[in-house]
């Protein structure tokens, strides 16, 4: 449909004699998702008190949380580190990431799902869906799109870069 829709675009531009330039870009990829686990219930059967022993927020692939002990942040972590559907994000992959924050204000614990495996229910939703985003990102379905019918201007490596690519059009 896209690429029927910008042929149409091009030749319509072409028939009016205006010579159109065409960028289209995603800011992720999608991935088919596999399956879906239920975190929320098996954490809440750990024995500990949401209230008094952690803060949690459940999205729907990666579950955050901040402890209000260390019992509790040893029991988490343990079930966390148990499982094979995910795994807990180290600090030096959050800094590669360009996501990690010392007052720790988005969570002191990032589990990320494994590409393909959602959370659900989470504070999202709960109902599956069938493609979702937010996934390693280097994985192969994380990758964005950048399509062009023309040379670009500026050098793309990454979401941030887009800004001048537009730019560089704008401007010209």
């Amino acid at each position: 449909w896209y690429e029927s829709y910008i042929r149409k675009m091009i030749k319509e531009s072409e028939i009016q004699g205006r010579k159109l330039i065409l960028k289209v870009f995603s800011d992720h990829g999608m991935c088919n998702v596999k399956s879906n686990h239920n975190l929320m219930d098996e954490v809440e059967k750990l024995g500990l008190n949401s209230d008094l022993d952690y803060t949690v927020i459940y999205d729907s692939t990666m579950v955050r949380f901040w402890f209000h002990n260390d019992r509790a942040r040893q029991i988490i972590s343990e079930y966390l580190d148990s499982l094979q559907i995910g795994k807990t994000l180290s600090k030096s992959t959050l800094r590669k990431w360009s996501c990690y924050f010392p007052d720790q204000k988005f969570g002191e614990l990032i589990f990320l799902m494994d590409p393909g495996r959602l959370i659900c229910p989470s504070f999202m939703g709960n109902k599956t869906v069938k493609g979702m985003h937010g996934y390693h990102p280097e994985d192969k379905d994380s990758y964005a799109s950048l399509c062009s019918n023309s040379i670009l201007k500026v050098a793309v490596n990454s979401i941030v870069d887009i800004y001048s690519l537009i730019k560089s059009e704008v401007c010209a």
